[in-house]
């Protein structure tokens, strides 16, 4: 096992009740460890469930082991450490709103226009401030600081 991964570590006494599982930490930009995925087997639920399957000649019945498996862990808290390591600003693959557009000055209206419109059509999620007369002073009240 040590051939594929980084770093293993052994957790004696987990408490993993349902059988032996792996769980994978990841960290965050202050270096926090936080548990992400999960893959677990569970040989206790199947007995449970009497669940059973026939094997490969049929003469006698198996008992299967189920897989638990979190990828992510919670989407809560995969998204509470996606946020923090990007402080706030999500890389465009991810990001809410990709762009925005805002002319430059009254004459670059139309253009900014034109850019819109072709975002637009490539599905760019974008915000667009169309309405700036003068950027320098729009953009100091009305611009955003980052794109969320």
């Amino acid at each position: 096992i040590n051939e594929y991964f980084l770093y293993l570590q052994i957790n004696e006494g987990d408490g993993a009740f349902y059988g032996p599982k792996i769980d994978i930490s990841v960290s965050d930009a202050l270096n926090r460890k936080f548990q992400c995925a999960t893959l677990q087997l569970d040989f206790q639920l199947p007995d449970r469930f009497k669940l059973e399957f026939s094997a490969e000649d049929e003469t006698k019945l198996e008992r299967p082991v189920m897989i638990h498996r979190a990828i992510l862990g919670s989407v809560e808290r995969m998204f509470a450490i996606l946020l923090e390591h990007y402080k706030g600003k999500w890389p465009f693959w991810l990001s809410p709103r990709q762009a925005i557009v805002c002319p430059v000055s009254a004459k670059s209206v139309d253009y900014a226009k034109q850019v819109s419109y072709r975002f637009s059509s490539y599905a760019v999620v974008h915000s667009q401030f169309l309405s700036c007369p003068d950027f320098y002073y729009s953009a100091y009240y009305k611009f955003p600081r980052a794109i969320f």
